[in-house]
């Protein structure tokens, strides 16, 4: 039987030795070739060949850099490619690994279509998110889910409380939002940091060049978002008063919609988190601008009790916290700040 040295670039691959072509499209050989593979490895193939980029690719499943990185190269060394190399606009796909981006992402769709279908102990897992998110990330986690193994039903919470009573009454599994003090019964992972954004009608004299300066800020009328007697953002409330702000200066409006419809109309400053001007923005004429004072930045967790067969695995966990991450490039990434 004669062997083949096959020559590749970079030199690590050019000793080494494969079969004929013959015998490498037999049944047998491919079989003992899938035996030997770690089906993760799967996962992380389909999120570099997206991505075209380690640390994203590791952002999409959760991992670290370092982790992802030493997949690349267990890849690298399966499938004898460099499949992403550096060029001088990044990294970029070999011609193989483009090869494989046409192919492995749809390969990818209909595992998990199997998998989901096989499964008969596939559950409805509910997540509650609060409503301030809810119109930014709900329809790209349903993007983001289709095809997993669990079904994903959404509902929203207007306030911490009430998303608290669902998790307690169980009509929801999981929460999506800011919570403190959360008890010893309940689980939490912070997934991401959201900062604030200002909010103005383009007409605004207070804008100078797409900016605002402080002392202008505390010219302002601004809105103070209260539902049920409570503070939707109370470090915005904060944030003014270490400015000299009196409360006089706010204006309690118990939902955003309405508040951005008053701010869009002329003399109302609105600040949000990013993720709610990413949607208020795309519904009506705003400017976005970065606030001149210093606002706490709050975190976004998911919130579950381990007390159903939905919780037993980190797996689902892990499924849900990727979709959501996912859900932001095409929401809170997107708004445009001036100047």
């Amino acid at each position: 039987m004669e062997y083949a040295f096959e020559q590749k670039d970079p030199p690590r691959f050019s000793a080494q030795i494969r079969p004929p072509r013959s015998l490498r499209r037999s049944r047998q050989y491919l079989d003992g070739k899938l035996a030997g593979i770690d089906l993760n490895l799967l996962t992380a193939l389909e999120a570099l060949l997206i991505s075209q980029n380690v640390t994203h690719a590791a952002k999409r499943l959760g991992q670290s850099q370092p982790a992802m990185s030493r997949a690349l190269a267990r890849l690298r060394d399966l499938l004898g490619d460099d499949l992403l190399v550096r060029s001088s606009t990044g990294m970029r796909l070999t011609s193989h690994g483009e090869h494989l981006a046409q192919k492995v992402p749809a390969a990818m769709s209909q595992i998990r279509q199997l998998v989901a279908a096989r499964d008969t102990s596939a559950v409805e897992v509910k997540l509650s998110v609060s409503s301030h998110l809810a119109p930014a990330i709900l329809p790209e986690i349903h993007k983001a889910t289709r095809g997993s193994p669990f079904v994903l039903s959404m509902l929203t919470h207007g306030s911490v409380s009430e998303g608290l009573d669902r998790i307690s009454n169980r009509t929801a599994d999981f929460l999506l939002g800011q919570f403190d003090d959360l008890g010893p019964d309940l689980e939490s992972r912070a997934l991401f940091w959201e900062d604030f954004v200002t909010l103005l009608s383009p007409k605004s004299a207070y804008l100078n060049g797409g900016r605002i300066a402080a002392a202008d800020f505390t010219k302002l009328t601004h809105v103070n978002l209260v539902t049920n007697g409570r503070e939707s953002f109370p470090q915005i409330g904060q944030a003014l008063s270490q400015i000299g702000m009196s409360r006089n200066n706010l204006v309690e409006i118990p939902d955003v919609a309405s508040a951005a419809f008053m701010a869009a109309e002329g003399g109302l400053a609105l600040t949000v988190p990013r993720t709610v001007a990413s949607w208020v923005t795309k519904l009506l004429h705003l400017t976005a601008v970065t606030p001149p004072v210093v606002i706490a930045r709050q975190p976004i967790s998911l919130v579950w009790r381990c007390q159903r067969s939905t919780c037993d695995t980190p797996a689902l966990v892990g499924s849900i916290s990727n979709a959501v991450l996912a859900s932001l490039d095409n929401s809170a990434q997107d708004v445009a700040l001036t100047g």
